[in-house]
């Protein structure tokens, strides 16, 4: 075992929710957090709704938030702990690269890593290399869809936050809630309905007026299109759960109901929104890339379409402080200032050119060429670049909230599918038998170069009513043992991942553990990001990759989208009338006086999902990113990278 992954199963949970900013100024402040009321968007007392940060959640109180300082440079303190997300993990070599339906197997190069040489490099998509004085930013994968209706991934989100703006934001220091396009906002009495007032000077990109029916109609365009997969951020809201009902529906007899009751414009610069019941995280949903607003003129008359969601199409179609110019797919995408933007942080770097560099070893390459001035880690080489006094400087480590975590299929739409729930004993046999015969620390360390901390749970370390828990943890004698139980004659089985450098690595690991502890057969099959996420909500991956970012810091954000029965994201299938029943109670538990309350039924559950082998989780990690000198005020958070609006470059 690393020396890394011992310190950081000891790191304290306070570091994982630092929601640390990198690069930006600033000092570390303990920040109380006050209760939100039900009677003003004003977290603090005596403040105005004008002026005031609510946290994210009431359950956030008297949380230490850190302000990072100008170099972030590591500290035990931000060591990465189990808030870690998946994906600066880039640590291949040319070797281990996997293509699509490539079958891998273990190379002797699984058998340890270490620091490694200058990368080398693979030629690039084109020969697009950026603009003069532009920000050239590298991302390993081109986004899936920049239509909010459609997002689902942080490749998307990441990019489209700089064309778009909702209510609310995150502040992307504290990951308070703040004003955005709402100006203040008002909570009646017993926290069901919330009044927003919307900003007067707030403008599509194009100059159109923002109006209240613009987020109605923005809402209820998402909340109608069966194939939105954040509907469930919506759910508490009175008749989103019957629009998106109506969406799924096959019933061609009854006319589509398009529309929810809870969401009614009072006037052009009032929105109410009625909810089912008081609940403790709506407001942080708010802030959320499913809220935002699109302009319907740039939609067109075909709400479901989304052709004008690119390049040549999208102006005036989000109100963001940077427009979309150019938008090669998976080779490079142009954004530029908005310069009729009419937030309070003007963005003040003309030209964000954003590079897509799948090979993490020609990222690297090229970072140090000065052709980048911020990539990912090509963490292989991380040993080397911590021990350059030069490159030490510019790199940065950031906790993330994200678990990764083998999942298995437990629908029965494949007949010979082993892991599946109709397969009684034998498919969780199977499961355990998997479970137990991974070596976390042992992945950690030979696939991911030590960045990583062994995770056992769904809800990582350090978010609000985590608790620790181990079902299941390396057992080699029961795992064979599970294994001859589940009697499964000529198993063999393909492990589905998505096509990127860290979970080719991480899949070979797991493809060896599983033949050496088990005599398991598996292949490996690699998929583009965007095909796969498509195919694995349809489930049609029977064992595979699946990982979780924090949306906001609530328990809720995993336990009901990942794995309650019949929602988009659970990706596995899991159905269990008993656990959807402590979830949703659990949801609708929004005093801050019954908040361990709710937290227990929220572990009571996971506990049930977990014993049922529903998962495998791996581990948590930080990301790892490099900054040129001379950049400030950007960077990562525990969640996603801050809008660019917030970039400066030192003398402008």
């Amino acid at each position: 075992m690393s020396t890394r992954i011992k310190a950081l199963r000891g790191i304290a949970a306070l570091a994982l929710m630092l929601p640390l900013l990198a690069a930006c100024g600033g000092s570390a402040t303990n920040t109380p957090v006050p209760a939100a009321t039900s009677t003003t968007a004003a977290a603090a007392s005596g403040a105005t709704a004008t002026t005031a940060m609510m946290a994210p959640t009431a359950m956030m109180t008297n949380t230490v938030m850190m302000a990072p300082t100008a170099m972030m440079t590591p500290t035990a303190m931000m060591a990465p702990t189990a808030m870690m997300t998946g994906t600066a993990m880039m640590a291949p070599t040319a070797m281990m690269t996997g293509t699509a339906g490539m079958v891998m197997t273990p190379t002797a190069m699984m058998t340890g890593t270490g620091a490694a040489t200058t990368p080398t490099a693979v030629p690039p998509n084109s020969s697009f290399t950026g603009s003069s004085g532009a920000f050239r930013w590298r991302q390993g994968e081109d986004a899936p869809t920049l239509d909010p209706a459609l997002m689902q991934d942080s490749v998307s989100i990441n990019i489209a936050q700089n064309f778009y703006d909702g209510l609310t934001q995150f502040n992307p220091q504290t990951l308070a809630i703040e004003p955005a396009i709402a100006s203040k906002w008002d909570v009646n009495a017993d926290g069901s309905v919330y009044t927003f007032h919307l900003r007067k000077d707030a403008t599509f990109s194009n100059g159109d007026a923002v109006k209240a029916s613009d987020f109605v109609y923005s809402w209820n365009r998402l909340l109608a299109n069966a194939q939105a997969p954040y509907g469930f951020v919506f759910a508490d809201i009175k008749g989103a759960n019957d629009v998106m009902a109506a969406a799924a529906s096959t019933d061609t007899t009854k006319t589509k109901l398009t529309t929810a009751s809870g969401i009614k414009a009072v006037d052009d610069y009032t929105l109410e929104v009625t909810l089912n019941g008081p609940s403790a995280y709506f407001l942080s949903q708010t802030a959320l890339w499913s809220y935002w607003v699109v302009n319907q003129k740039v939609v067109g008359s075909d709400p479901m379409s989304s052709a004008w969601a690119d390049a040549g199409k999208m102006n005036g179609a989000g109100t963001g402080s940077y427009t979309l110019k150019e938008w090669a797919h998976n080779d490079h995408m142009v954004m530029i200032a908005n310069d009729k933007y009419w937030g309070d942080v003007k963005p003040s770097v003309k030209e964000i050119d954003v590079l897509v560099i799948a090979d993490g070893s020609t990222a690297q390459l090229r970072y140090e060429s000065n052709q980048l001035d911020s990539s990912e880690l090509y963490t292989a080489d991380y040993t080397r670049i911590k021990a350059d006094a030069t490159l030490s400087k510019e790199l940065h480590e950031v906790p993330q909230a994200r678990t990764v975590w083998l999942g298995f299929n437990a629908t029965s739409t494949d007949p010979n599918n082993p892991f599946a729930a109709s397969k009684g004993d034998s498919g969780k046999n199977l499961r355990v038998a998997v479970a137990e015969a991974i070596d976390r620390a042992d992945l950690i360390d030979k696939a991911l170069n030590g960045v990583g901390a062994p995770a056992y749970t769904l809800v990582p370390q350090g978010v609000p009513g985590y608790k620790a828990y181990k079902a299941y943890d390396l057992n080699l004698t029961d795992a064979k043992a599970k294994l001859a139980a589940a009697n499964v004659q000529n198993l063999s089985l393909t492990y589905t991942t998505r096509d990127r450098e860290d979970q080719n690595k991480v899949a070979a690991v797991i493809q060896a553990q599983l033949k050496q502890n088990l005599g398991l057969n598996v292949s490996v099959k690699s998929v583009p990001w965007t095909t796969f996420l498509t195919e694995r909500q349809a489930h049609h991956y029977n064992f595979f990759y699946g990982s979780w970012g924090q949306d906001y810091p609530d328990p809720q954000d995993w336990l009901f989208p990942l794995a309650s029965s019949g929602q988009p994201e659970n990706n596995e299938g899991y159905s269990n009338p008993q656990f959807d029943q402590l979830v949703k109670t659990a949801n609708a538990l929004a005093d801050p006086a019954k908040q361990a309350q709710r937290f227990d039924m929220y572990n009571q559950a996971e506990k049930m999902y977990l014993d049922n082998a529903t998962i495998v989780p791996l581990y948590q990690f930080q990301t790892d990113f490099m900054l040129k000198p001379g950049w400030t005020g950007w960077g990562y958070n525990a969640q996603f990278t801050a809008p660019f609006r917030y970039l400066k470059k030192a003398g402008s």
